[in-house]
């Protein structure tokens, strides 16, 4: 008797999957139920949201819109701040790279001078054309990076 009462509830199973509408659900009891699945979607693009979002924001939220606004305006200060501690970092490190270049070129120079009144030319060749050969490389370089207009 158990046997049959498994095969009836699978047969019922099988229906309520195979014979069944698409937008329509049949529960337990046979009853059958419609089903409706509605979605709406809103992209935009850029830091704000359009102003019928902003209403809905005041509507659900008072002052909410100028909360967004006072955010928005606080992450653009920052991000300017931000973007000229960036430019002024770059610039002191280049001015730096500048007069750290020159020191070592004025001792190499002064070394050069050294050896050579010491009578040892190779030596203040040596100290020379190190100097330049850094000279001509950064000169080089100085070129190659510079930005194309």
């Amino acid at each position: 008797m158990k046997k049959r009462k498994n095969q009836i509830q699978t047969k019922k199973v099988e229906k309520a999957s195979n014979d069944l509408e698409p937008n329509s659900l049949e529960d337990f009891f046979g009853n059958q139920h419609q089903v409706q699945m509605m979605s709406k979607s809103l992209t935009y693009s850029g830091p704000l949201p359009p102003a019928e979002q902003f209403k809905l924001y005041e509507e659900s939220n008072p002052g909410a819109g100028n909360k967004i606004i006072e955010y928005m305006n606080k992450e653009q200060a920052h991000r300017q701040l931000m973007e000229e501690k960036m430019v002024s970092a770059s610039i002191n490190e280049a001015l730096l790279g500048q007069i750290l270049g020159f020191i070592v070129t004025i001792a190499l120079f002064v070394s050069a001078c050294l050896a050579a009144v010491n009578q040892q030319p190779l030596l203040a060749v040596g100290f020379l054309g190190t100097g330049a050969l850094g000279l001509v490389k950064n000169f080089i370089d100085g070129r190659s990076q510079a930005p194309k207009q």
